[in-house]
């Protein structure tokens, strides 16, 4: 996908974590989120990774030989999380945690009534 990527009309939706329109309060600018990955570690794909490395004699050397034998996955997505609109206000006021913990959990996106 070319970057960066048009915003058309139909890209347009409400503030993911407050709900409202992405300029409510008057703002022109906003964020959009693209391929956000919420990853957790495997370990076996790290153990095997490292033996072979340490197999081939460790280093650079060692971690491309291994590279060429075998590529384990070493990380798993666990929450993929598709394009979301901030608004310039949450986007400033929400953490990375908190905004991950918010489109993983489709309850927690209702509007804010304020």
């Amino acid at each position: 996908m070319p970057y960066p990527v048009p915003f058309k009309r139909l890209d347009i939706q409400p503030c993911c974590i407050c709900g409202q329109g992405i300029m409510h309060d008057n703002q022109i600018t906003f964020v959009r989120v693209r391929g956000l990955d919420y990853l957790v570690i495997t370990p076996e794909g790290v153990k095997r990774t490292h033996g072979l490395e340490q197999f081939f004699g460790g280093g650079n050397v060692g971690a491309a030989l291994a590279h060429a034998m075998d590529d384990p996955e070493l990380a798993k997505v666990t929450i993929p999380v598709s394009d979301k609109l901030v608004c310039l206000k949450c986007a400033t006021e929400t953490t990375l945690a908190e905004f991950i913990e918010i489109v993983s959990v489709p309850e927690l996106l209702e509007p804010d009534p304020s």
